[in-house]
């Protein structure tokens, strides 16, 4: 049986759509948050994590006028200095460009934590870092550290296995290193997350490829073109 193609001339090889995909899980410009107070909103539901990337989640939606919370976390104290901490990542993950950026909001947020906060602004720190993690993981990747990289994105989802650019990215640093399987269970995931996101059906379908699964191949490549066509 001949080897399934995209229906496109799209496919240049794993190794270069698999870099040029990674690229693509951030956002291609910047957005901002009103921060009239950092504090999330208690109990609106919201999706709370810092609005850096223009599609990254639900807005930010700082409380206002509230003040920080008193609500211990269970087992342990309430710390100003912790809580403090927070709102120094976040105000640095607004203005994040660099590796050393994105290891500073991660530490701040590690500092925040072991203080002590509320529940709310450690639920809060813990998709700070998350986010951090990413980040720096494809920062890494960028410059060839993908060792480094895969620990970021593991360490992302093990602060919030809500983070479907995490999971995209560990998977796409599974293929580069021939873990097709762990790589397709990892698009699995992306694509339960996030269904409309074209670069999993494709990176999937490389991974099919490669174990022969033509048919399955076929599938993916042809929901990524119907996803984003040309």
């Amino acid at each position: 049986m001949a080897t399934a193609q995209p229906p496109t001339a799209r496919r240049a090889g794993y190794g270069l759509a698999a870099v040029t995909l990674l690229g693509l899980t951030v956002g291609a410009s910047r957005g901002t948050a009103a921060v009239d107070n950092w504090v999330p909103v208690g109990g609106s539901g919201a999706d709370v994590e810092p609005r850096v990337l223009p599609d990254t989640g639900p807005d930010l939606r700082p409380a206002r006028g509230s003040g920080l919370r008193r609500q211990a976390t269970p087992g342990r104290a309430t710390s100003s200095g912790g809580a403090d901490r927070i709102k120094r990542a976040y105000e640095q993950s607004r203005a994040g460009r660099t590796e050393e950026d994105y290891s500073r909001v991660i530490a701040l947020c590690g500092e925040g934590i072991s203080l002590g906060v509320t529940a709310e602004t450690r639920k809060y720190a813990m998709r700070l870092a998350s986010w951090a993690h990413n980040r720096r993981g494809e920062a890494r990747a960028r410059t060839g550290r993908d060792e480094e990289a895969l620990q970021d994105f593991e360490k992302s989802l093990q602060y919030d296995k809500t983070r479907w650019r995490a999971w995209h990215n560990r998977g796409v640093s599974y293929a580069m290193v021939g873990r097709s399987r762990q790589a397709i269970r990892d698009f699995d995931r992306t694509i339960e997350l996030n269904p409309r996101f074209a670069n999993a059906y494709f990176n999937r379908g490389e991974m099919y490829c490669e174990l022969k699964d033509h048919a399955a191949a076929l599938r993916d490549y042809t929901r990524a073109l119907q996803l984003e066509p040309g």
